[in-house]
Formats: structure tokens, sequence, C-alpha cells
């Protein structure tokens, strides 16, 4: 689509003039803070256990404003994500006591039971992964008991931590090289925009990885 040059100056200036002379480019937007949201439950329908994946789940079907409440990065603050992220450890902590309570219970059978020839009375009494023994139990070799522990001492912060990777050392000097000439220097309280336009520079600049 072809368009008068003079026109898309005039066009491309207004926009820059207006959004220089508005500081709502600072905080984000309804829009902006719903798709936090739902990245956030999306995420959590990834990494976490089951309470938190149904959580995550209800939330994505609610309206805007209750997903955000759901939301709530405040864990710390007995949220609906918290008390789930809970419940799942509590369950993986139960899961692990019954799984050390199976290895404990195979050894019942064989109790009293004389020591066949050619084996030593540990081997034959005592399944692998009994305390004192060298060997893993089942549960271990089978990566049972590592995805259920895994699951136990994940760290709750981790839903919240922001995936998106930091700009790599060539980007950040690029966009240096290109923001510092116009926005390095102390703002022009008299310029259009004023402190808006260039004071909040150094804090918007990058850091690498």
């Amino acid at each position: 689509m072809a368009v008068q040059p003079d026109l898309a100056d005039r066009v491309s200036g207004q926009r820059i003039k207006s959004a220089a002379g508005s500081k709502d480019w600072l905080y984000d937007t309804e829009t902006e803070l719903g798709r936090q949201d739902q990245c956030l439950m999306s995420d959590v329908l990834r990494l976490g256990g089951p309470s938190m994946v149904q959580t995550a789940q209800d939330g994505l079907n609610l309206p805007q404003d209750k997903l955000h409440v759901l939301a709530d990065r405040n864990h710390w603050e007995q949220t609906p994500l918290a008390a789930a992220y809970r419940k799942d450890r509590d369950a993986a902590s139960a899961a692990m006591t019954a799984l050390n309570a199976t290895r404990d219970g195979w050894k019942q059978p064989l109790a009293g039971l004389d020591t066949p020839a050619g084996i030593n009375d540990a081997d034959f009494h005592w399944p692998p992964g009994s305390p004192g023994s060298n060997t893993e139990d089942f549960h271990t070799q089978t990566g049972l008991s590592k995805w259920i522990s895994e699951r136990f001492w994940t760290d709750e912060g981790t839903f919240y931590k922001d995936p998106t990777p930091k700009a790599a050392g060539p980007t950040v000097a690029a966009v240096k090289a290109l923001g510092t000439p116009l926005y390095g220097k102390d703002p022009d309280p008299h310029a259009p925009g004023g402190a808006t336009g260039t004071g909040t520079w150094r804090n918007t600049t990058p850091s690498s990885t």
C-alpha cells in the first residue's frame, strides 16, 4: 500500500510525541496483566502437581478479573495456588512414606525363614534399599522415587519466575549504542515529554545474562 511520505512523517511524529508525553507505557494494561496471568497458569499446567494443575485449569476458564485474583503472585499470603502447592507437596510426602512402607513390608514374609545356601542373610531377608544397604530399592531403580521427591522438593517460587531470557551481551550493547545518544543525558523538563521521555532510560536499559 502506497503512503505519501509527508503523511507518514506526520503520523509517525504524532505517535512519538504521544508516547513521549504519556506515562502509560510504564504500567501494565489490563490486557497485559491478563496475558501475564494466562502465562502463569500455562506454566503451572506444565510444571505443577495435580492440585496446582486443576487450579490452573479452572482459572483459565474464569473471567479475567477472577483469573487475576487466582493468579496472585503473593503466594506467601495463602493464595489458592499456594494452597494447591502445599496440597501437592503433602501428597508427595505421603507417597514417599508409602513407598518406604512397601519396601519394608517386603521383608516380613521372609522373617523366621532359614537363609538358603549360597546367599548371605542380608541379601535374603532384606530387600534392596533397606537401611544400611548399598543398593537402590526397586522404586529408585525405576525412577518412581525420584519423580515423587522432585515434586516434594520443587521450590514454590519456581512457578512465579519470569522465563523470559535476558538479553545477550551483543544485544545490550546494540540497544545502548542506539539509545544512549538520544536518552543518556539528563532530561530537559522543558522539552516535549520532559523527564518522561528520557529520565527512565537508565532504568529500562536491558542487562545482559
